[in-house]
């Protein structure tokens, strides 16, 4: 029963892709939603990617869990504009820091490779102080 719970709540956490952030920080936690890649089905309860935004320090930061080759990031605004990215070997880095656009707007984070694909949203309110 225990682990049946403990599921349940780790899918809840990890399989929606929204936002979560709580009210006191100034980093938000963006889920990276692979659903459109059945190959890759975890057995894991830590997602094969995470990244967080820093708005203090105006960066995004890729955490790989587990080694997908080499990989591109981009970010692309509400307009279809890329507003930044990076590429990746993620079996030698497996922490990535993107700067963040500080433009108001909402933004897609594509994460693409030969064995990944996966992407994630965020917004940014008002001005670039107002996150």
């Amino acid at each position: 029963m225990k682990k049946l719970l403990l599921l349940s709540i780790a899918m809840l956490l990890f399989c929606s892709p929204t936002i979560i952030a709580s009210e006191d920080s100034r980093e938000k936690v963006i889920i990276i939603d692979n659903d459109n890649n059945p190959i890759l089905i975890e057995r894991s309860l830590l997602p094969t990617i995470e990244a967080s935004i820093d708005y203090d320090m105006q960066h995004i930061e890729f955490i790989f869990n587990k080694s997908v080759g080499d990989v591109n990031i981009a970010i692309v605004n509400d307009m279809g504009q890329a507003a930044g990215g990076a590429t990746c070997n993620t079996s030698v880095e497996s922490v990535k820091c993107i700067s963040i656009p500080t433009d108001a707007g909402s933004y897609t984070i594509v994460i693409s490779g030969n064995d990944y694909e996966g992407e994630g949203h965020y917004s940014i309110m008002g001005d670039s102080s107002e996150f």
